[in-house]
């Protein structure tokens, strides 16, 4: 049977060798379900960060003699695209800073992915694929997911016994991306994607509405003592452990507040009682425009604003 490989430099490259644990996680899921619809084997890596959270059901895989032959490449809205900067090799050297452009190719460049995924017809060979692939219609079933890898069960009890109310049904999981999401993508998003203090004291009130008030609120963050702000009034634990236990409580968690990073999205795809999502994703100073990423929300989820 072909294979569909992941893409081998944005896994190992140093830019993201160490971090950038959603987006791969997202390649994953994409991959798993292209690979599922066209009757192929996902192809996947040993030794990459990532590999930490899974137990894998499927075998590794050397990588491709050739690591730059990709079949499809997605391609982002964030940049100026055309046929000349691709014929040139400057593809993504020029910065899209036109805030209705971006929401509008945001979609256009979602269903070019979306028609490869469920149209496209591959060649009688191995192929790779390069991509974040973050919208929610281009993601597997759980079931699907699960064929091929699961949180690790050594990891998932680590979190049960060092969070041991995370998966009760009157614990919150909250999540929040500060440091470099004051600047990422700022040429675009001019006031930044960071979420601000009214994205979660609106998102309490929400979540109250769900559940009542006598909630544990577990706070997730690469900037906790902001975080902790937020929520001066409420009853909170802070994680202080790992990443990747933090992606595994987040999976675990019944109810969610989540970011609009990778890391939390990727987390938060499934099996929630409870879940909350900033309106508009990155764009939510202007949110009545258009969502970035065109399908960022969870069919599930409740769209809160954050100003």
């Amino acid at each position: 049977m072909y294979k569909i490989y992941s893409d081998f430099d944005s896994f190992y490259y140093d830019r993201y060798k160490h971090g950038a644990l959603g987006n791969k996680i997202l390649h994953m899921y994409f991959l798993i379900n292209l690979a599922e619809k066209k009757n192929r084997v996902p192809a996947f890596y040993e030794n990459i960060n990532v590999n930490k959270i899974f137990d894998f059901n499927c075998d590794f895989f050397p990588p491709p003699e050739r690591i730059d032959d990709f079949y499809y490449v997605e391609t982002e809205p964030y940049w100026i695209q055309n046929s000349l900067l691709n014929a040139i090799g400057k593809k993504n050297s020029i910065k899209n800073r036109y805030l209705k452009s971006v929401i509008r190719d945001s979609k256009r460049y979602y269903e070019y992915n979306l028609d490869f995924l469920e149209r496209s017809q591959l060649p009688d060979r191995d192929i790779m694929i390069r991509g974040w692939f973050f919208d929610y219609l281009l993601m597997p079933s759980l079931d699907q997911v699960q064929k091929y890898l699961r949180p690790s069960a050594s990891l998932v009890q680590k979190v049960l016994s060092d969070i041991p109310g995370i998966a009760d049904e009157k614990s919150v999981a909250v999540h929040f991306r500060g440091t470099d999401f004051s600047n990422h993508l700022k040429w675009v998003f001019k006031k930044s994607i960071k979420l601000t203090q009214c994205y979660y004291e609106n998102s309490i009130c929400e979540i109250k509405k769900q559940l009542g008030s006598d909630l544990t609120f577990y706070l997730f963050s690469d900037e906790p003592q902001t975080l902790e702000k937020f929520f001066v009034d409420e009853n909170v634990l802070v994680h202080n452990g790992s990443a990747i236990e933090a992606w595994v409580a987040l999976f675990l968690a019944k109810n969610i507040i989540q970011s609009n990073s990778t890391f939390c999205w990727s987390a938060a795809l499934y099996d929630k009682n409870v879940s909350i999502q900033p309106l508009g994703g990155y764009n939510i100073y202007h949110h009545e425009l258009g969502s970035v990423p065109y399908s960022f929300a969870h069919p599930q989820s409740i769209s809160v604003p954050a100003i």
